[in-house]
């Protein structure tokens, strides 16, 4: 008899699976795809009678039509976004952005039914696109399409995806960064046009913090007496990007500027608008002459880079960054190589 399973990842409820044995007597385990466990239980009685049928007559047993596989790519992305997303954290955020990363490919291989969708037909739309996007651009294209055609197989509609096994763009590391000198520029140019938007950048720079969480940071959050900072929530209220907080010191000439800082009416510290927040990117072109594609992104890569250098470890970094894994933070090691010669060199041999 099989059974069905109740699977978790990090403490968090991510479907029914299911446990059963085939025909040729090899266990087997699959998602159910089903919301309930009644749901569950009554697709594992499905799959068991049908592998009983083989196993008796020697002939799979033969299933019905599946008008599914009749949906096009467009409406089987649009029902995978309308479905429940029990693996993420935040359902409608990841909607949101899988939905805009598809708009970019949708026009291409939209029309096509899913039933006769090819490899060669996405490879077409990667490589037309790969014309006027970045690598990473086109990554984050295909990857919700994937994740629409992996849920399809899971759903039964298709019997496998055609992306398994196809090529993607490289992925590219960003390595923008400002030097010291760059930076202490740019912070006073900044102090010196917009005291609010010195604050955003300070926080970027002295602090590391990712763009929604300068502008999602409350007074509530620091704690000026114990020179504290706490990372609770991104702008608009969501977790931050590690699903967690983290409290982290703050630098000193942090907690002297937010110190004296004139408080804003209400509780966040930079409750600057959209479109005042891109004008770190006016900042950074009159400051350090060149613009960047993801301006707060640079200042956080700063911020590594220079601790890196300073002697900092990769291991505090990690804690500082919020990165989910130290992969992530060892990105640092390879753009500060004088930091680690300068630690190579304490070797006495």
């Amino acid at each position: 008899m099989g059974e069905v399973i109740r699977q978790m990842k990090g403490g968090r409820f991510v479907g029914y699976y299911l446990r059963y044995y085939d025909a040729a007597g090899k266990r087997r385990m699959r998602a159910s795809g089903e919301a309930t466990h009644a749901e569950a239980l009554r697709k594992l009685r499905e799959i068991e009678g049908a592998e009983a049928t083989t196993q008796r007559t020697g002939q799979p047993a033969k299933r019905p039509a599946n008008p599914s596989a009749e949906l096009t790519v467009a409406e089987l992305c649009a029902a995978y976004l309308d479905s429940s997303h029990l693996h993420v954290k935040d359902p409608e955020a990841y909607r949101r952005a899988a939905a805009y990363s598809l708009r970019s490919i949708l026009p291409l291989l939209g029309h096509i039914q899913i039933a006769v969708l090819k490899r060669k037909d996405v490879e077409r739309a990667r490589d037309i696109l790969s014309k006027r996007l970045k690598p990473n651009s086109v990554r984050a294209c295909l990857r919700p399409l994937s994740a629409a055609l992996t849920w399809a197989v899971r759903e039964e509609m298709i019997p496998t995806s055609p992306l398994v096994g196809m090529r993607q763009p490289r992925r590219t590391q960003s390595t923008e960064r400002l030097s010291q000198d760059e930076a202490a520029t740019l912070l006073k140019m900044a102090r010196a046009s917009d005291a609010e938007m010195y604050i955003a950048i300070a926080l970027g720079l002295r602090q590391g913090l990712r763009r929604g969480e300068i502008f999602g940071l409350r007074w509530s959050d620091i704690d000026l007496s114990r020179g504290r900072l706490t990372v609770a929530q991104q702008r608009g209220g969501k977790m931050p990007k590690s699903g967690k907080a983290r409290t982290l010191p703050l630098n000193p000439e942090m907690l002297a500027d937010l110190s004296t800082w004139r408080r804003q009416p209400g509780e966040l510290i930079c409750p600057l608008s959209a479109r005042k927040q891109r004008g770190v990117v006016a900042i950074l072109e009159r400051a350090i002459g060149r613009s960047f594609d993801r301006p707060y992104h640079v200042l956080r890569h700063t911020f590594a880079s220079l601790f890196i250098e300073a002697g900092g470890s990769i291991v505090a970094l990690k804690e500082l960054l919020g990165h989910s894994s130290l992969e992530m933070s060892l990105l640092y090691s390879h753009i500060a190589p004088a930091a680690l010669a300068a630690d190579m060199a304490k070797l006495k041999i």
